[in-house]
């Protein structure tokens, strides 16, 4: 995280050459956005921007999604793991700070666009946000979101960024062709002694299966592979991708390595078509950044350093509940 301090902004006037007792603030360069630390804010808020405000439940129920899904995938001890010598607990306040700061930063593009949410999402926000609570065992709603309207609050804060984000990336023109997203079966053959390859070779063209050739050759015994884009050396990519469904390459070299491939698909449908849908996926959510970031790094976000510190990834209970899957099941059905 890197810092970057400016002049203290004193809040108040100089009156009779006393400062006006007030909130002191620090600036902190924070994910590419300014942040202003402050122990002065609304008890009940965490971040703000101009008069938008995210409140501690919202970090609260952000920071259970967090720990859940960390759970749902790991039984070891969490709080005491160390990544890059960092407490578990620091990589989590950070993700759910940059979440904070992202939700905010589009409900400011939103109100500056007077982009509102409609009498069905408002509806819908409702029923999301009733549904969580009614999720939660007592003990856990009394830490997280003890009051509806928070609650509620943040899940429109929700929607209208999703709402938000959604609009930046339908005017996305992106596209990925078939060929881009192609997912090809082949089979290869590999060693570090070009002879072997030629004798290989000489034994194919004999008449001998790819794969028994291949078998006998590679030294982990593996010889097929379903590849895309992007997953191997480009010089091995541009000869696999070259080949047309049984056709066999020639000899050729990668590193101190000596090949032959055999296309078995030189183009796996299915899995092309979803491949696609990820890699369009993919350019769409790099087109997003590209346009929220310049508009996010001009904001000046307000951060209550105290409150922020009183929240504790070992203190927030432990549930199945997770505010994502609600969301997602309410607003795709």
């Amino acid at each position: 995280m890197a810092k970057k301090r400016g002049h203290k902004a004193i809040i108040g006037f100089i009156i009779a050459g006393i400062v006006t007792a007030g909130i002191i603030f620090y600036t902190l360069y924070f994910n590419g956005r300014y942040v202003y630390f402050t122990f002065g804010m609304n008890e009940k808020d965490i971040m703000k921007t101009d008069n938008i405000h995210i409140s501690e439940t919202a970090a609260k129920i952000l920071m259970s999604d967090e720990k859940q899904a960390f759970l749902d995938v790991s039984e070891e001890s969490f709080l005491d793991t160390k990544i890059n010598d960092e407490s578990l607990n620091q990589d989590f306040k950070d993700t759910v700070k940059s979440k904070l700061s992202r939700i905010l930063s589009l409900n400011r593009m939103a109100a500056d666009k007077n982009i509102k949410l409609s009498s069905e999402e408002e509806e819908k926000a409702e029923a999301i946000a009733s549904e969580y609570l009614g999720s939660l065992p007592e003990e856990v709603k009394t830490y997280i979101a003890p009051e509806h309207d928070a609650t509620l609050t943040f899940v429109k804060q929700y929607i209208l960024a999703e709402k938000m984000k959604d609009k930046i990336m339908s005017d996305s023109q992106e596209e990925v062709s078939t060929d881009e997203a192609r997912v090809i079966q082949i089979q290869f053959l590999c060693s570090d002694d070009e002879n072997k390859v030629r004798e290989a070779k000489d034994k194919i063209n004999a008449g001998e299966p790819f794969y028994e050739v291949a078998a006998g050759i590679n030294e982990n015994s593996d010889f097929d592979a379903e590849i895309s884009r992007g997953m191997t050396d480009k010089e091995f990519e541009d000869v696999a991708f070259s080949l047309k469904t049984g056709e066999i390459s020639d000899l050729f070299s990668v590193g101190d390595k000596y090949y032959l491939v055999k296309c078995s698909s030189d183009n796996e449908h299915t899995k092309t078509d979803a491949n696609r849908a990820i890699l369009l996926e993919r350019s769409k959510s790099e087109y997003l950044e590209k346009k929220i970031l310049p508009f996010e790094n001009s904001m000046f976000f307000e951060f209550d350093e105290n409150g922020w510190e009183k929240i504790e990834i070992e203190k927030i209970p432990e549930t199945n509940v997770k505010f994502s899957d609600i969301y997602l099941k309410n607003t795709q059905e």
